[in-house]
Parts: structure tokens; sequence; C-alpha cells
């Protein structure tokens, strides 16, 4: 177990790894002064520095995210007139290519595991309403719904695909409802009350999965394919969450996902890879949004710059990005106490 718990960081670390890789390699493309490259926050537990190299490689002491320290890029670095390795003396594209990289890094990993994965077989949900799993504690495990059942009927109303069983559940929060399955040639029925989260009733079932293979050049396809409706699933998650139709209990911090990995990982390695694409499409999506001390942040002062054509003052951006990173830090202190309750 403690092995699974391992390989389940190591995959979220490898993200955040290759978020950062984006960066620093566009930055060192248009020859901007790297200056630290970190994985990780606060005071380092390891670092290193290549002979004649001007970057430092770190392992920040709070292991989650991580920075690529560009010479010119802090409200308080000095800045040299003709320094052509100062990011504030870049020209707004170069800018924006390197903070653009680091999201387009993950879209690339997800569409990379999704190729990988549909050489292999990757898992498709099954549109037929057969149950692939059943989280326990939930309304359908207590109810002694089993993987393997196909639901017949809602209600009297009979179901024919997944999404038509899903809308049910979920506009029944709090309201009881009978479910007809059948379970090898017998057919059952139990009532059962779905739980209320946010808005919507869920009552802890997964779809089944099928594998779905592609030779190596409709992989190419099929896998952009893939990251591109995944991407769009996080998009509507996120505004769902921004809108209130489902509630921040929901939403899954740094234990969460850790603890997640690791169910991914009992289920298989398909599975475990299928998360992780899921994650890094999360990544890439969520650094997007123009909050400060994100990416997105970033491309909303360039934007400014353009629109305006001229730049944002570096004080001000600098002071709204530190305010924004410790927002974003106060959060995720909040997230991972309510998780360590829950834990205890």
């Amino acid at each position: 177990m403690k092995m699974l718990y391992i390989v389940g960081i190591l995959g979220i670390a490898a993200l955040i790894v290759i978020h950062e890789l984006g960066h620093f390699v566009v930055a060192r493309l248009f020859r901007m002064r790297v200056k630290r490259f970190s994985i990780g926050f606060f005071k380092p537990l390891l670092e290193w520095k290549p002979k004649g190299s001007e970057t430092t490689y770190s392992i920040g002491a709070l292991p989650l995210g991580g920075y690529v320290q560009i010479d010119g890029l802090g409200p308080t670095d000095p800045v040299e007139p003709g320094d052509r390795g100062s990011y504030a003396n870049q020209p707004a594209y170069a800018k924006l290519a390197m903070v653009v990289a680091g999201p387009a890094a993950n879209f690339v990993a997800a569409v990379a595991i999704f190729y990988v994965l549909l050489l292999a077989g990757l898992p498709v949900p099954n549109e037929q309403p057969v149950l692939g799993g059943v989280v326990a504690g939930l309304p359908a495990a207590r109810a002694g719904l089993r993987e393997g059942d196909r639901i017949v009927a809602v209600d009297g109303d009979e179901i024919d695909t997944w999404n038509a069983l899903a809308g049910r559940v979920h506009a029944s929060p709090g309201k009881a409802i009978s479910i007809r399955y059948r379970r090898g040639r017998v057919e059952r029925e139990v009532e059962l009350v779905p739980e209320q989260q946010g808005r919507i009733g869920i009552i802890g079932i997964e779809p089944s999965t099928a594998l779905v293979r592609a030779g190596p050049v409709e992989a190419a396809g099929r896998a952009f394919a893939a990251a591109g409706l995944s991407t769009a699933s996080v998009a509507i998650t996120v505004y769902q969450l921004a809108t209130g139709r489902v509630s921040t209990d929901a939403v899954a911090g740094p234990i969460g996902i850790v603890q997640i990995s690791v169910r991914q990982l009992e289920a298989g390695w398909r599975s475990y890879l299928s998360f992780v694409a899921q994650l890094s499409l999360s990544l890439c999506l969520l650094n997007f949004l123009p909050i400060p001390a994100l990416d997105g942040g970033r491309v909303t002062f360039m934007l400014f710059e353009v629109i305006a054509r001229r730049r944002a003052n570096r004080t001000i951006e600098g002071y709204v990005h530190a305010v924004g990173f410790l927002v974003i830090l106060a959060l995720l202190g909040l997230i991972v106490l309510r998780e360590l309750r829950a834990c205890f």
C-alpha cells in the first residue's frame, strides 16, 4: 500500500515538473536568464547548480506546485536597458509564449498519455446503464447494488443509457427513488435516497468501461479528440463550481488527489494513467483562469499591454500576483485542513 501512495505522489509530481519544464524550455529558447527551477516552495530541501550554469535546480520544503524564476519577472528585479536576458525586456509575444508553455506542456502530456492508452487499449465509459463500480458507504452500496448490475428502470420508467440514469439520479437529491436492476437473469428492485451534493443527487455509482484500441496513425487523432473532450468536461465542472451548481466540498485537495490516485492504481495501470491525463488537463485549464499568480493572470496583464499599447506597472503587477499567490495558498490550506479532519 505504501508503494501505491509513493507512485501516486510521483505521478502528481511528474505533472508539476512537466508544467515547469514547459516554462523553462521556452524561456531558454528566447534566451531569458533562468535563475532557479524549483519543484515546491519555500526553503529548499535539495538544490544543485551545474558547473557553468546560471540556473539552480531545487526541491522546496512545500512540494506543492513549483516555479521557474526568470530574471526580470519579479517586481523588484533590477532591469538594465538592453539586457536581452531579462524577462522585462522581452517582446510581448516572447513573454506570452513562455507563460502559455506551462499549461500547453500539460495538454501535450495528456495527449501523449491518451495516445499510449489508445495503442494499448483506452478504457472508455460504456453508454449502457451498467455499473462499473459502486462507492462504499453511499446509497447504491447500502442498497446492495454491485458492479455488473444493469439498471432497467427508475421509478417505473425504462432506462436505456447511462446519461438517462445519471439525469434521473441528479434530479432527485434527498428524494426517494426506486431502481429496478438486472443481475444475471434475475431482476430486483430497491428503493434509495440520493445524497445531495451541491444541487444534484448522487448514489455512488460509476459506469462500466470498454477498451478502445487504435493504430498508430488513428490513435494520434483520437488522442487529441479525447484530450479536447476531457478539457471541455473539466471546463463544465469549473463553471458549475463557480455558479454553485456543484458544492465546493467536492473539490479534492492534495490529500484527496493522492487518495484518488491510489484507488485508480488499485483498479489497474490503465485507470491510473487515464486519471493522470485528466489531472494534467485540469492543471492546464485551471492555470489558464485569469487569476493573479496563475498563468492566466499573467496573460491578462499581457492582453492589457497589447490593447493599451503600454506595459503595466511592474510593481503593481508584482503585488497583484503576490496577493493572488497568498490567497491561493490560504484556500489550499483550508482544503488540506478539511481533508485532514475527514481522515481523522
